[in-house]
């Protein structure tokens, strides 16, 4: 989505200035999204091409890139696409509650993930160091010894639902055993991140409760550091801990969103 710059035709009567979407866009939200996404974003591939106007939640217009090498083209052009969020002209529009907002941001959160030039080439240095410091050998025990014990959970019932009772839990929790985390904290982390995840009515109450389990982690650490990612990041200087938590919080979110998909996805054909 190209923030800074207009979903559609500006054209009056939005309260704030806001442009209308056009009379083609699609909601991302509602029945059909929610019974089956896949099939409606064949449609729309089908109906509008690579590039789809939609509303989000609220009746909030964007455009919903779809195509691979428009996807490439958006991801790779960071001067037209920024990541920069205080650039998109709907904030007028946008209320305090909007269910959204945790995985949008405001643009004001200094993080890795929505920051931009110097300031993200700056976050991406300390993340970098502290993430390549993993031991890949402790990390494979941690997934297999955490996949176990969720599977120790459903085997002995003969039937699961394995995206919520395995491909969405794996991800997060194997994460904050290696950002450090005591393991009485992994499920109600992994409960808010995937309540965060899907963008419902508890979304901003489980942002709260998702950065004040990270805002734990990063005083528990400062207190007493070991060996995690956590405290590698914290031996670098020059940050507050308010950023230290933000790029907790996307670390999280950037490793856990995208593999539990691919281990949804892996079931699936595994299964079929």
């Amino acid at each position: 989505m190209n923030r800074s710059t207009s979903p559609g035709p500006a054209t009056a009567g939005r309260p704030g200035g806001c442009p209308l979407a056009p009379e083609s866009a699609v909601p991302l939200a509602g029945e059909r999204f929610r019974a089956d996404p896949a099939v409606l974003y064949r449609d729309l591939r089908n109906e509008h091409g690579p590039v789809v106007p939609v509303l989000l939640i609220g009746d909030l217009p964007a455009w919903l890139v779809l195509g691979y090498r428009e996807l490439h083209h958006v991801t790779s052009d960071p001067a037209l696409f920024s990541r920069d969020a205080r650039l998109w002209n709907q904030w007028e529009a946008v209320p305090p509650d909007w269910p959204l907002l945790p995985m949008i941001g405001r643009g004001d959160e200094q993080s890795i993930y929505w920051s931009v030039g110097e300031a993200h080439r700056r976050h991406a240095v300390m993340v970098n160091d502290a993430l390549e410091s993993v031991d890949p050998f402790e990390l494979r025990r941690h997934a297999e010894t955490l996949a176990d014990e969720l599977i120790d959970r459903f085997c002995g019932r003969g039937r699961a639902d394995l995206v919520s009772q395995y491909a969405m839990q794996l991800p997060v929790l194997v994460l904050a055993r290696i950002f450090g985390f005591p393991d009485s904290e992994g499920h109600p982390l992994m409960q808010a991140m995937n309540a965060l995840a899907d963008g419902g009515a508890d979304a901003n109450a489980a942002q709260q409760r998702f950065a004040a389990a990270i805002a734990r982690l990063v005083a528990a650490k400062r207190e007493r550091p070991g060996a995690d990612v956590a405290s590698r990041m914290l031996a670098h200087p020059g940050f507050t801990d308010t950023e230290y938590v933000y790029d907790l919080m996307a670390l999280t979110a950037a490793g856990h969103l995208p593999t539990a998909d691919w281990i949804g996805n892996s079931l699936r054909l595994m299964l079929t």
